[in-house]
């Protein structure tokens, strides 16, 4: 799988010196299983998690698949011992995977994850399970069911996607659908930060009756509390195509607005991402058949979305996620990942790019990085986690999770907390600011 990412570069128009990347999972040297899709999320007050899934038999958790995960509080440098975020891991038989994580940055963080464990009578099929913190990452909550139905349906739920406005509301979504059938979006909601959640409900109740799929989801929410989810789907306007389309509620989840195309090209279009700035302006950001970056704009919190336009057109490797963030001096930096963690930097805006360079500087060889993942704290810590079957330091070719932080820190611009500015480059050379606030890592 092929991550693409752009994250902030130092000022002066030079690229983030990342350190030389390390190990991050305690067991990577001892541990014969494989730990894949790292995620990694921050309070911005010191306090990093990253989480991911292994079947590493590790202190005597089996073969199954579990939720590992590893705490920093010095900005990366540190990593504590991996332990269990799932405190079921050592009695569980199930398959835990594909964990993601928030927090409020006022103490309360959530996890959600796709399960196929029988909890709670819920049977073998795969489920939607949570745990909560309120210790920043110490101890977590026992896993818990959110999908309502989970006890009495044998729909197949996967691929969770939380996000939170900070001030106590919380909004899931996932997909789902029978085994070997078309997958629709489901939404549940919390307002008490994770404890109970509303029953499950289609996000469009017209995906009920529709032959085809919703998926490659993701959702993120504005200062203004305009909750954005965007998705694929081959239903609107073709089973034939690949299409992006969005979705704006302005009730914390309760209601959704009617599907919004953005793509009608007829070009097939996978894994949309979405970011809000502060003033209402939204950006949906897509890759193409051709592997081209596509973007639509929202100057109305979601509302209306402008006509797509080609960002970049891919002559490198072909990277089917893509993300945009840049410092306050314009620098801007694309980053691939698979075979190898490389990058593109930019002091112009977006401009002009110089070549492709790598980004770690140990340039590993002979193994795939995968599912590479940045983040900030908004002062000016920035850490980027991947995985990767690298054989580093006798860790074997079993699939690890790998870190790097930059080492020479960009200048704080003073907008703290989790604030950081997002630039789109039109085809047409018009430049559109985003101002992201993260509560959904």
């Amino acid at each position: 799988m092929t991550a693409c990412l752009l994250v902030p570069t130092l000022a002066g128009g030079q690229a983030p010196n990342f350190q030389p990347s390390t190990l991050l999972n305690s067991n990577a040297t001892t541990g014969i299983g494989s730990d894949y899709d790292p995620r990694i999320c921050t309070d911005d007050l010191g306090n990093w998690i990253v989480a991911w899934d292994s079947d590493d038999d590790h202190a005597g958790a089996g073969t199954d698949s579990d939720i590992f995960m590893s705490r920093s509080t010095d900005s990366g440098l540190t990593w504590s011992p991996l332990t269990f975020l799932n405190s079921t891991a050592g009695s569980d038989i199930g398959i835990d995977r594909r964990v993601r994580i928030a927090t409020d940055k006022s103490g309360n963080w959530v996890a959600v994850w796709t399960s196929n464990e029988a909890l709670s009578g819920s049977g073998s099929d795969d489920d939607i399970f949570i745990a909560r913190s309120t210790d920043n990452g110490g101890t977590w909550t026992a896993p818990a069911l959110l999908n309502s139905a989970a006890t009495g349906d044998t729909l197949v739920d996967l691929d969770p996607q939380v996000a939170t406005d900070g001030t106590g509301n919380w909004v899931t979504v996932w997909r789902a659908g029978l085994s070997g059938m078309e997958d629709d979006i489901y939404v549940a909601r919390s307002s008490d930060n994770g404890l109970t959640w509303t029953p499950q409900q289609l996000m469009h109740a017209s995906f009920s009756s529709d032959a085809t799929s919703e998926f490659a989801h993701e959702i993120s929410v504005d200062d203004s509390g305009n909750w954005v989810v965007a998705w694929t789907s081959h239903d609107y306007p073709s089973f034939s195509e690949q299409d992006v389309f969005v979705s704006r509620s302005t009730d914390n989840g309760s209601t959704w607005g009617s599907p919004i195309l953005l793509d009608a090209s007829g070009d097939t279009s996978t894994v949309p991402s979405i970011g809000s700035t502060s003033l209402g302006r939204w950006a949906a950001v897509w890759v193409n058949a051709g592997f081209d970056i596509v973007v639509s704009r929202s100057n109305d919190g979601g509302e209306n979305w402008l006509t797509p336009e080609v960002l970049t057109t891919s002559t490198y490797i072909p990277a089917p996620h893509t993300q945009v963030a840049t410092d306050s001096s314009g620098n801007c930096v694309i980053v691939l990942a698979e075979p190898e963690l490389h990058f593109f930097n930019s002091a112009d805006h977006g401009v002009n790019w110089t070549a492709m360079g790598l980004l770690d500087p140990r340039s590993p060889t002979g193994a795939s990085q995968a599912n590479a993942r940045v983040i900030t704290d908004g002062n000016d810590n920035w850490i980027s986690v991947w995985s990767s079957g690298e054989d580093y330091l006798g860790s074997g070719t079993d699939a690890d999770i790998f870190v790097s932080t930059t080492s020479s820190l960009p200048p704080s611009v003073g907008i703290g907390g989790a604030w950081f500015t997002s630039l789109l480059t039109l085809s047409l050379g018009a430049v559109a600011l985003v101002t992201i606030r993260q509560y959904r890592c």
